[in-house]
């Protein structure tokens, strides 16, 4: 029974040596990935739009907001540029990997920055992007609509710095929005095709049915 015993147990103290040993390592690779010295939140607030104009013509649906937040950086300031990439399953609108904005976004320790639609105007020109699946270069210059469905934002922060390689210096931020139109309402008086009669003062009421909506970008359009 003691023989038993030591053969199920020596198996098991190796696996709890192997998870000490390894474990610390582990975490610290974990940490040192996401520990960029940027942070960087995208958000796309209601009510949502489908229109692609709307990013950059509304202050009211797009924000991002940066903080340099590494106590390494106390002074001095930090350039960086944006890279933007909306996704939907089969459809892509991401920046190109070689534009690079004229002039840098600077960051200072410590400081949030808002950067709003009519901030980030040269990022979402048609020239600047990469589109792929149901939407094309015609759409985003003509500032059509996108699908209906769930659309994922990311954003990254990168350093201004040729010499550096560009390094990605923030985290990825993810916002989403999920927007379906609603159909329009039905109407139920009059009738399709239905006859009335002439009346010596006209006084004719319309009433209809609507049609449920899926979000709340469907409710404003």
């Amino acid at each position: 029974m003691l023989k038993y015993y030591r053969s199920v147990l020596l198996p098991i103290k190796v696996f709890l040596i192997l998870l000490l040993i390894i474990s610390p390592f582990g975490e610290r690779v974990l940490w040192a990935q996401s520990n960029f010295p940027v942070s960087c939140s995208p958000y796309l607030l209601p009510q949502y739009s489908l229109n692609w104009s709307a990013l950059t013509s509304s202050n009211n649906f797009l924000k991002v907001t940066l903080v340099l937040k590494d106590e390494k950086y106390l002074s001095g300031i930090v350039p960086v540029f944006l890279r933007f990439r909306f996704e939907q399953a089969g459809s892509v609108i991401s920046t190109r990997p070689d534009y690079l904005p004229a002039i840098p976004i600077n960051l200072t320790f410590g400081t949030p920055i808002t950067l709003l639609g009519s901030d980030l105007v040269n990022y979402f020109q048609a020239g600047n992007l990469i589109a792929r699946g149901a939407v094309d270069e015609s759409m985003l210059r003509q500032g059509g609509r996108l699908p209906d469905g769930l659309w994922t934002l990311s954003v990254t922060a990168y350093e201004f710095d040729a010499s550096r390689g560009h390094r990605q210096i923030s985290e990825t931020g993810i916002a989403m929005m999920q927007v379906f139109y609603g159909y329009p309402p039905q109407i139920t008086y009059p009738a399709e095709g239905q006859v009335l009669q002439e009346q010596e003062v006209q006084n004719l009421l319309f009433s209809w049915m609507p049609r449920g909506t899926a979000s709340r970008g469907g409710i404003s359009g």
